[in-house]
Parts: C-alpha cells; structure tokens; sequence
C-alpha cells in the first residue's frame, strides 16, 4: 500500500503543474445505460447527472426528496443477534441479553456519505482514472455517484420513521466524510439533507471533510482554473461553516461559503439542540415540524445544547466571535448527558484529521490528547468515544483509551475504510461501521443496556436501512433460476455475470429516465410525472435511492471490490458485553 501511495503521490507531483487539483469530466463523453464509457483497463463506467440539481436553489432537491411519500425501514430483529464474546468474558453471553435489562442509552451510527458533485475529477478524467486503478478512492460508478444524496435522504427517511420507544434513539452519530471530492457543493448539498433529519446529529470530522480528495489541503495548490463550482472546502474552518444557522452570508472566498436556507433556525433548534431530551422514552414517530424542544421541562441546559452538531460544546478559539459561528471551535468536543435508569454518558468526539499535512492517515495533537486525558477523568455511568480514523492509526490513541476502560464501560465509534468490524482492542470494543455509498449502504442502531442480575452493560448492533423494492426482489432470473436478494448476488457464480449485467443495463435504463426529468416540471396547474412528489405523494425518493443503491452493487460486484453483505451482517448484528 505504501508502494502504491508513493507512485499516486508521484503522478500528483509530476502533474501537479499541468492541472489544477480538481478537474471536470471532457464535454465529450456522454453516455447511457447501454453506451457505457469504457477505459484503458476495460472497466465500465456512466457519467450520469441529475436534471434535478440544476436548479438556482439547489436545497429544493433535498426538500422535493424528503416531501416523498416516506420509505419504510427494515431492522434487524434482537433475536437475531449473535453473541460475541471477547477473550477474557466472565460469563458467556445469553440469549436473553439482547433483550433483557434497562436501557441506558441508544444512538443511531453512519458514517462516509460521500456526496459526489459527479462532474469533479481529480486534476482532469485521464489522472483520475489512473490513480483510481492504483487506489479505490477517486472513482465510482456514475450511478452511486449521481444518486447519492438520494441513498442518504432515504437513510435520514429511515431514522425519521422509527415509532416505537423500542428503537427510537437519543440521537444519531456521524463520523466524517459528508463530501466526497470537498467541493462547496458537496458539503451544501449534505447540509441541506442533514436539516430533515428529526433527531441531533453529533458530528466528527473525516478527512475528505477537510481536504480534497480526503488528501491535499486547499493551501498546497487547487482549484485555479476550474471554476466557482468546483471551489473546495479543503480546511477543519470552512467545513464548519456550513454548520452554521446563521443564513446572512454567501459566496464563494475563503471567508464565505453558501448555507441553505430550507429550515429556519427556530426548526433546526427545535429538531437538533437538546441532547438531554430524552426522545428514545416516546412511542411516535418524531414529528416533521416540532415544537421548540427547549421549552420542554428541564431540557436544553446550556452544557446540552448544541446550534452546531456538537462542535460548540467546547471553548471556542476566539472569545470576541459569536458562538454561533460554529468555525469558531476547535473540531473535538465532549458532553455528558442523563441516560436511561439513573444512568450518565459521556459523549466525546475526536478530530483525527490532518491539520498541517496533506494525506489520508490520522493525526493526533498534544493538544487534544491532553484535553481528551482531562475529559476521560470526569465521572460518567459510560463513555462513548467517536472518531473517523479506526483507534489503531490514531497516534497514541490506544494507550489513552485502554487506560480509561479499567473503571468504567467505554466503546470506540470508527469509520474510514468503509469495512463493517467490531473487534476488541484490549480494554475496549471498538464498533467500525461501513459507508452510507459504498454497498451495503447500512446504518447501525446501537443500545446500551444494564443486566438486572450481574450489573453487566451489554450493547446491541443492528442495521437500520431504507427497504428497496429491487434490492428485497430483483425479478430476475440468473442460470434459469429466480434470482435471490441483491444483497447476496456476490455470492453467484462468475459464470452468471453476463446475466447480472444485462439485468444490470435494463434498470440503469429506468435510472436515465429519472435523472432526466425536468426540475421545473411540477407547477401548479400542471400534472406531475407519477414518480415525482408533490404534497407528499410520488415515489421519487424510493426510485433514486434505488438507482444509488444498484450503483453502488455494481461498483462492488465489476470487477468484485469491497466487503460481502454476508460478511458485515456477522459484524454488525451482534451482543457484545462492555463492561470493564
């Protein structure tokens, strides 16, 4: 891999003085279903875009999504869980576990949505494919890229529809990697999906956050011939920003970045700023345009409450700017909040990224380990530490979270390589959870509960996903037989690829249809496309999550990359015990 990164490195050096670090795909290449374009290495690939983004206001995309009639959810049953029991477990692990005990705590988990503007390259499409022949990063299939959003609006849709105080969290954990190449576009477009979601969202930045193409730092050299719609975020500040709920700026400099407007402060407070609210306890679902949950009796203290998806729960950088400014804080915070039967839990969330330095691999300052020492040693029931990188590449981060695991439950949140893994590391668990793009595209819903016999914590993984008409069945037949789910179609043959990808041909054809329709086309007066949504009705949201989601399968079936669903089921559907 270190060979690999070296001969990426030196294509980006030698070409650096030829082309700017982000590009766009030649006018030339126009292609449909049946006329993929096909590169020196035979792969296949469709440069597809959505008609609908073309709009002056890009959020009335994201709202036409999320005004669909919604999707129904599909998750994983507790007795199916599977225990996995670490090396030094006291007892084994019951089947009553999963079910048994109070809960303590419940957090949604999702990680690398990677919006893709899909017209962006790297440096120009020639480079990109090359490098992307060396390092599964700078391409994917143009099906994935196009619907994207459309995958994580179907996700937020998902968590929007849980009902029952059985599965409802207390809030959702995302753990980096909104963007994708780390243009402004990308990061507007997460933001404006991210307003539908009903619960908090406590955020950790990831690499691609604040570098383009999770790699070069806006200050090495970028965008200078590409145009404003390519300018990247590339830096922890200017991603921030686009946290803010202050609406009154935009622009396209260093200072001001556009923020979308499809939600009011007074909603977004009202959805996202009391972590002490304690929503898992309430049998409906949460609603759409909530009173201010502030008002609620004893909610929202001022330690609880955050306007800028966690990051200003710590000092800000600078006391003469407004805390509503979220570029103002640091990038890692930490709160402590009342659990479930008498219980506290500590939140705590790492930036890992590199600050001074350009590439991929984590960092971890003094600084933030000093603070991270300080915060471990105030008194919680459990502590739930979140990060992008994986425990293991943060520098000197193992030996800090071990050392706190010997008196008190604590549980390590990861993501990066896309890979689904839950793995004992000593002293703790650490829970790794795949890519909202890449297949299988799942959730994790994670609980915390506090056995009545032993005192024990156990946690809970199961996947949470949207369910999708093709992906449960396909309709096809493969070698005269009824395909089974997409899901396990990486367990065929190779002999049954042909057919795979003439059926392949057929749905991305439905998929051209639905990038193509007209953004104006729903005026009143004027009678919709039947997919199309209006006053809640339409199935625009399921068909494009759809078409994100064969995407995505395709990229992982041709030529064959990345994690089987079989295989991250075993990881993520299980019980494991957390306690010290």
């Amino acid at each position: 891999m270190k060979k690999t990164w070296m001969l990426v490195a030196a294509v980006v050096l030698t070409c650096g003085a030829c082309y700017s670090w982000i590009g766009r795909y030649p006018d030339s290449i126009r292609t449909k279903a049946k006329s993929p374009y096909v590169d020196g290495w035979g792969r296949r690939y469709w440069f597809v875009a959505v008609k609908m983004l073309d709009v002056p206001v890009r959020e009335k995309y994201a709202d036409e999504l999320s005004d669909c009639e919604p999707v129904t959810l599909a998750i994983t049953p507790r007795r199916d869980l599977r225990a996995m029991n670490r090396p030094d477990q006291p007892r084994p692990i019951l089947t009553s576990d999963p079910v048994e005990g109070d809960l303590v705590f419940r957090v949604g988990f999702i990680s690398d949505v990677h919006i893709r503007q899909p017209s962006v390259k790297l440096f120009n499409d020639k480079v990109s494919r090359f490098g992307d022949n060396l390092i599964n990063s700078f391409e994917r299939n143009g099906y994935e890229e196009a619907f994207g959003n459309a995958v994580y609006a179907a996700t937020i849709d998902a968590f929007n529809q849980l009902a029952s105080k059985d599965d409802k969290p207390r809030l959702v954990i995302n753990t980096g990697d909104a963007t994708d190449a780390g243009t402004i576009e990308e990061a507007y477009d997460f933001v404006a999906l991210s307003h539908h979601l009903r619960y908090p969202m406590l955020y950790a930045i990831g690499n691609h956050d604040d570098a383009i193409f999770g790699n070069y730092k806006k200050w090495i050299g970028y965008t200078k011939d590409s145009g404003p719609a390519f300018y990247p975020v590339g830096e922890r500040a200017r991603f921030l920003k686009f946290f803010n709920q202050t609406r009154d700026i935009a622009g396209f400099d260093d200072s001001l970045v556009p923020l979308p407007d499809n939600f009011p402060d007074g909603q977004l407070s009202a959805r996202w700023a009391a972590l002490d609210l304690a929503r898992e306890n309430d049998d409906h679902v949460e609603a759409a345009k909530p009173p201010d949950s502030c008002k609620s009796p004893g909610a929202c203290l001022p330690k609880h409450k955050t306007r800028c998806n966690g990051f200003d729960l710590n000092e800000p950088l600078s006391t003469e700017r407004s805390k509503d400014f979220c570029d103002n804080f640091p990038g890692y915070y930490a709160d402590t909040v009342p659990g479930d039967s008498g219980t506290t839990v500590q939140l705590i969330s790492l930036n890992t990224t590199r600050e001074l330095s350009w590439g991929q691999g984590a960092d971890f300052p003094q600084k933030q380990r000093d603070w991270l020492e300080r915060t471990l040693r105030e008194p919680a029931t459990v502590t739930i530490v979140f990060m992008h990188h994986r425990p293991r590449e943060v520098p000197g981060l193992m030996k800090v979270l071990n050392d706190a695991a010997v008196t008190r439950p604590l549980i390590a949140l990861s993501a990066h390589d896309h890979s689904f893994s839950t793995a004992w590391l000593g002293r703790f668990w650490e829970l790794n959870t795949g890519s909202i793009e890449e297949f299988p595209q799942w959730a994790r819903l994670l609980e915390i509960r506090r056995a009545k016999d032993n005192n024990r914590f156990y946690l809970n993984s199961r996947i949470l996903r949207p369910r999708l008409p093709l992906r449960e069945n396909p309709g096809a037949t493969i070698g005269g037989k009824p395909a089974p789910g997409l899901d396990s179609w990486d367990q065929l043959p190779p002999e049954a690829k042909p057919e795979m990808e003439a059926w392949f041909e057929q749905q991305f054809d439905r998929c051209d249809a639905i990038a193509a329709l007209d953004p104006k086309q729903c005026k009143p007066g004027v009678r919709c496309n039947p997919i199309r949504c209006k006053d809640g009705a339409g199935t625009l949201l399921l068909e494009s999550a759809q078409c994100g989601y064969l995407g995505a399968l395709y990229d992982h079936l041709f030529p064959g990359r990345g994690q089987a669903a079989i295989d991250a089921a075993v990881q993520v559907q299980v019980t494991i015990d957390i306690s010290p």
